[in-house]
């Protein structure tokens, strides 16, 4: 999932409000649960700023929890990294708004603006004003074109695509007939993710995508359309969902068409409630866990590095992707065993 994979409605704060302060207890775990590379530079390189930078993150969707959860940790590690950080971002996914709420930043002349960049050539422009005014770009998720933006970190799509094709193959022992679940057509990160993951199944001629469906990235959608792809190819055994409110609906899809938890294997993506939920229940055999939304800490010191004049090691950071299961479903957020890249920046 990136941008569009949690498009629906939310109330909750204004579009240009600052997150709540957090304990220092809070602040030192989530310092600790970014990696000791990080953390342990972390105060000198706040003194070498020398002055508060300011981030203005554009959030696609604030108000849900995955992404919700990457602004409140941008925010946390402020005080340590030496910067002051706005989070804004519409309540539904709204490109239109997103690109308004740039502009409007930009106007404010801040030292570094974060985004996620969520459809294909719609952010260049404003993004490209933005560095010719002096201010760095950090792309979170999905990357704007490289003229236009410092620094993106994001998963490596095509590679989660083949290793997902080759997890299931393992856990299917080269034969399964799978249903695919995505956004729409055109969303570019699943695209690339299921070519990829295509690609790798030719390795196993009895791996057969056999039906893919559209869900808006809308749980209630995604329980009908899947519904409707049960009826059609009642032989299918594995559903691999590329975004992630589908596997909210997945228990009772299942329960519908009469199949236990385990009979039908299931790969998702993320790990809101009802997913992890759904793992421990065994109704979802593994999703995959991806670290860009814990990553906008590292984007801060990354834009920092670059306003003090430093050189990154890459401008294109994988952030990477985790496979949870129920062996290894995490207490809490991030995960303890996330690898960051932190030696980067």
């Amino acid at each position: 999932m990136t941008c569009v994979a949690m498009r629906q409605k939310y109330t909750g704060a204004s579009r240009w409000s600052g997150l709540a302060r957090v304990s220092t207890g809070t602040l030192l775990l989530f310092c600790l649960a970014l990696g000791p590379s990080l953390t342990d530079r972390a105060a000198g390189h706040a003194m070498a700023a020398q002055k508060k930078f300011r981030i203005v993150y554009v959030n696609p969707l604030p108000d849900t929890p995955d992404w919700g959860r990457s602004g409140r940790y941008l925010q946390q590690a402020a005080g340590t990294l030496g910067y002051q950080a706005t989070v804004v971002g519409p309540s539904t996914f709204d490109i239109p708004a997103m690109v308004s709420d740039l502009q409007a930043a930009i106007a404010t002349n801040p030292d570094v603006i974060m985004t996620c960049a969520c459809a294909k050539g719609a952010f260049d422009a404003v993004l490209q004003k933005a560095r010719k005014s002096g201010i760095v770009v950090v792309t979170i998720a999905a990357d704007s074109s490289p003229s236009s933006r410092d620094v993106f970190l994001g998963t490596n799509y095509q590679k989660l695509g083949s290793d997902a094709a080759k997890q299931l193959i393992k856990k299917m022992g080269g034969s399964a007939r799978i249903g695919i679940v995505q956004t729409d057509g055109t969303t570019q990160n699943q695209v690339e993710e299921i070519q990829a993951f295509k690609a790798a199944l030719q390795s196993s001629p009895n791996m057969k995508v056999v039906a893919a469906v559209y869900d808006n990235s809308d749980a209630a959608v995604a329980a009908t359309k899947m519904s409707e792809m049960f009826t059609a190819h009642p032989d299918i055994n594995v559903i691999w969902t590329v975004e992630g409110a589908a596997p909210g609906a997945i228990e009772s899809v299942l329960k519908q068409a009469g199949k236990k938890p385990g009979e039908v294997t299931v790969l998702a993506i993320d790990l809101q409630v009802p997913t992890k939920q759904a793992i421990q229940d065994g109704w979802i055999w593994k999703t995959a866990y991806q670290q860009f939304f814990d990553a906008t800490p590292l984007g801060a010191k990354c834009a920092i590095d670059i306003k003090l004049g430093k050189k990154l090691a890459s401008t294109s950071i994988d952030t990477g992707t985790l496979f949870i299961s129920k062996d290894n479903i995490p207490t809490s957020l991030p995960p303890k065993d996330g690898r960051l890249p932190t030696s980067i920046c």
